[in-house]
């Protein structure tokens, strides 16, 4: 294994540390790039990058779903609290718009998929931990049921969003 390689994994846990103690991980972030490139000299110390950057980009996007797993349950706490009445606006989609920039549409999918996931157990898991990313749970939750659940998940499982579009 690369040196780069070994220094993304102690960096990896290091950040994990520092999340449990509730520092800041994203300047952390930034000084762990610049030591990666800053260290490394010649062509053959930066050969193995790419396999780091292609980590760290996983890495992003696991956190991204979860995020957006997150976010969801967030958004039904909000519209069954009436958050948006609260702050003066005439809607709760209004609000989203003004919060996260959500076209109308945009807030309405969210909301509907939102709902969707509450009758799907395992699906909101799976998203929860990570492993599903936005768009395939929300074509998921056009065709799933409870009961085809567990059969959908096995489907889409270690595949791409191009593939499991392809349905």
């Amino acid at each position: 294994m690369s040196d780069a390689r070994w220094r993304f994994r102690g960096a990896w846990h290091f950040e994990r540390c520092v999340e449990r103690r509730n520092g800041d991980v994203g300047q952390l972030r930034e000084a762990q790039t610049r030591m990666l490139y800053s260290s490394m000299n010649s062509e053959d110390e930066r050969e193995g990058v790419w396999v780091v950057v292609h980590e760290r980009l996983l890495d992003i996007a696991r956190r991204k779903s979860s995020l957006d797993a997150e976010e969801a349950e967030w958004l039904l706490a909000g519209e069954r609290e009436r958050v948006h009445t609260e702050l003066g606006y005439g809607s709760y989609v209004d609000y989203l718009g003004s919060v996260f920039g959500y076209h109308q549409r945009e807030a309405k999918e969210r909301l509907s998929v939102a709902r969707r996931l509450q009758e799907l157990p395992q699906t909101k898991r799976v998203f929860q931990q990570g492993n599903l990313v936005w768009s395939a749970v929300r074509e998921l939750g056009r065709v799933i049921t409870p009961d085809t659940e567990e059969a959908w998940l096995e489907a889409v499982r270690d595949k791409g969003m191009r593939q499991s579009r392809r349905w």
